[in-house]
């Protein structure tokens, strides 16, 4: 089971492990070298980005964000046999962290953490960025924040067997239902700046997210 400390600094390179829209290498590829064709994807995969999980903790969507609603959190439930899936990237620096953070429009604050697992057996150390909890400006997460999950769900799955499935078990919406009971509930804002709830088409295991 993972444990955990809030911390205040980063000691470099540090392993980062990232379990929202970060986890997909493109979106990685993108922010840190303006490039997310698949042949940078690659040169990067294995020397820079691998899947990942930590035991003991789910994600909610609880953070207030003015772009995404509500985006993921973790909670700590002590438990060995909650999964949280995602990936781990090799930060070099503060400037690279500041490069990969300048998608998030909400607070946050660092974790360290004992134990990060990888699907080959092998562990580390490391930190994660958690977003602090607060009241979003909707009890559900916008569109395009699910379907920027799915993307990483499915980037990792056509390499990690499972992936998508254990990406997504452990994943609950404000309210505490988990997200794979129910077709994906999210928000659109419609061009007189008011929201409108959807059902997307998902399949009922949130495995894609379209409109």
């Amino acid at each position: 089971m993972t444990r955990y400390s809030v911390v205040s600094s980063i000691e470099y390179p540090a392993y980062f492990f990232v379990y929202d829209m970060l986890a997909d290498p493109r979106l990685v590829c993108q922010l840190l070298y303006e490039d997310s064709s698949m042949q940078t994807v690659h040169r990067v995969l294995d020397n820079k980005l691998w899947a990942a999980c930590i035991r003991g903790f789910r994600r909610r969507f609880l953070a207030k964000s003015n772009i995404y609603g509500v985006v993921l959190s973790l909670e700590d439930t002590g438990y060995e046999r909650d999964e949280v899936w995602g990936a781990v990237i090799l930060v070099e620096s503060q400037e690279e962290l500041n490069e990969l953070l300048k998608i998030y429009d909400f607070g946050y604050e660092y974790w360290k953490l004992d134990t990060i697992e990888y699907p080959d057996g092998s562990v580390s150390e490391g930190y994660t960025v958690v977003p602090k909890s607060e009241e979003g400006v909707s009890d559900l997460p916008h569109c395009l924040y699910v379907a920027k999950l799915c993307a990483a769900a499915n980037f990792w799955d056509r390499r990690v067997r499972g992936y998508k499935w254990r990406f997504f078990k452990n994943l609950y919406y404000k309210d505490g239902i988990p997200m794979l009971a129910t077709s994906c509930r999210c928000y659109l804002t419609d061009y007189a700046g008011g929201e409108t709830e959807i059902q997307c088409t998902c399949e009922a295991d949130g495995l894609s997210c379209k409109l």
